[in-house]
């Protein structure tokens, strides 16, 4: 008697998918539009002007790959630990990029840093970032989406808004309230440029 093998969870899959009558599998796959659709309307997108920012903290070079776990280190064992040592303006912290490169891939600045007056003093082993006033787009949104809103203004949005112009060379912003740790809440502001017509 020849040997049955048990069905896989991709064959089980199938199996399903094709018992599924046609109408069900069109339900379903609009459906999944429709929620991918949701998810990206739910970014409320708004222009802001933010004034000069001069930040104190660390850097670390890093690319679109490997940004995630350099900022994590950061963070983690470098910055975080010593962030009290500076005053700040403001509650919450910043991560600034700073890029010197078009190409696809190349290295760029990430800091971590508190906003700092410009008389306070910049403590040993740490440096100091400045960002000129400028006009942003500023998306509210959490840690687990912040890829995903990076996605939605440089696709969708600036598809959308062609009278705008997201800049590739400014620094972006990411803004971390005090209570980050609690809420996971970010604001990225992306630097806005008006089209040259």
């Amino acid at each position: 008697m020849p040997k049955t093998h048990p069905l896989t969870a991709k064959d089980k899959t199938a199996k399903m998918m094709k018992e599924v009558p046609i109408e069900e599998k069109a339900d379903t796959l609009n459906t999944q539009t429709a929620r991918k659709k949701a998810a990206t309307e739910d970014f409320v997108v708004e222009m802001k002007r933010y004034d000069r920012i001069r930040g104190i903290g660390m850097k670390t070079m890093a690319t679109m790959t490997d940004v995630s776990a350099k900022a994590a280190e950061l963070w983690g064992k470098r910055f975080g630990p010593r962030m009290k040592e500076i005053s700040g303006l403001h509650p919450g912290s910043l991560g600034i990029c700073v890029f010197s490169s078009r190409e696809p891939g190349a290295p760029y600045e990430y800091w971590a840093v508190v906003q700092a007056s410009d008389g306070e003093a910049i403590p040993a082993g740490m440096s100091e970032v400045v960002v000129d006033a400028q006009n942003y787009v500023e998306v509210e949104t959490t840690m687990s989406r912040l890829r995903e809103a990076y996605a939605y203004l440089f696709g969708e949005w600036s598809v959308r808004h062609p009278e705008h112009k997201l800049s590739a060379m400014l620094p972006t912003v990411e803004f971390y309230p005090a209570d980050f740790m609690a809420s996971k809440k970010v604001s990225l502001r992306l630097a806005l440029e008006r089209n040259k017509d």
